[in-house]
Parts: C-alpha cells; structure tokens; sequence
C-alpha cells in the first residue's frame, strides 16, 4: 500500500465514522457524543497499532483519556497529560498498559543502549530498575517496565503522586499478550 493508498483508505474510514458512507446520521459511535467529555479513565500506553485502549477494554469515544508513545515512555509532557485528567477531568484510576511483543522494549534491551535514542535510553533504564543490568526475557522486560512506570508516575509527579496519597487515584498496571488478546492486571 502506498501513501495515496493508505489515505484514502483513512479518508473512507473517517467516512464510515462519520456515517456518511451510508446514511446522512451519524454512526453509532458518534450519536450522544458529548461537547465535553469526562473519561472515567486513563491510559498510558504503547503506540503500538495492535494494542488500541479504547477496543481492548471495549469502550465508547469519551470514556477513556489516552496517551500513547513507543513503550509508554514518561516524560513531562506524559506526565503533564495525566495531570491534566487526573486533576481538571477528575480521572479516578490511571492504567499503564504495557504488552507483549514489543519493539521498543526489545530494542531497549540491546546490548548497548547507548546508541539508542534518549527515548529508548529511558525504556531501558527504567527495564533495568526492576531487573537488573542483564534482563533477557522481552515479557518479563515489559512487566518490569510497568511496574517501574507506576512508580514513576508516583514518584515524579507531585500531582499524581498526592492524589494516590490522598486516595483520590488509583494507579494500575497491566500486561496485553497481543498473541492471545488476555490481559494481566499486575500487582
């Protein structure tokens, strides 16, 4: 599929969407839509094009405030993200959604990170705090990335971290087998 191919193909989905491939109405998807929204949930999770917040766990547009980058790596502008649903949209619970077979997590642990991008030099530190220096299971890199993510979020935002002190937010990690399609709740 070439570029033209692929937008077009974006453009008749928008359509569908839309429901103006069939009907002047809109799609299902879109009837009751709410001008604002007010998500019940966040997610921070991977860019990965199989693992979809909104399809995995099943929910409509509004219902859920998602950020995405490869590896769910956190960085102020994640962090500024979750603050923003934690604290303007009153989001009770965050989510890091990490899964299988990941890219990013398999490059990070390359022998020499080094000559990664800062990005992936992240990914793997954060592997190593939960495995050590040698980790060579990519699934349990990926559990181990999760569960340094979580602490992350509590450590490195005042915001997030008071909230969950305060027991206004739950942080929650899980695992997608993007094989099977089960998902771990990790504790």
């Amino acid at each position: 599929m070439n570029a033209r191919e692929a937008l077009e193909r974006l453009s008749k989905g928008h359509l569908r969407f839309l429901g103006r491939a069939t009907t002047s109405r809109p799609a299902p998807e879109r009837e009751g839509l709410p001008h604002e929204h007010h998500p019940f949930a966040a997610v921070l999770g991977c860019s990965d094009a199989r693992v979809t917040p909104e399809i995995l766990f099943d929910q409509p547009l509004g219902e859920l405030f998602v950020v995405r980058n490869a590896g769910h790596v956190v960085r102020n502008a994640e962090l500024a993200s979750l603050e923003f649903a934690t604290s303007v949209l009153g989001v009770p619970l965050v989510v890091v959604l990490g899964h299988t077979q990941c890219a990013a997590v398999g490059l990070a642990l390359e022998r020499n990170p080094g000559h990664l991008p800062a990005h992936l030099q992240l990914l793997a530190r954060s592997i190593r705090l939960g495995l050590g220096e040698n980790p060579r299971d990519p699934n349990e890199a990926v559990r181990a990335h999760v569960r340094a993510t979580l602490e992350a979020l509590r450590n490195a935002s005042e915001v997030l971290g008071g909230r969950v002190r305060s027991g206004e937010l739950v942080l929650k990690g899980a695992v997608y087998d993007v094989s099977t399609g089960a998902l771990e709740w990790l504790r």
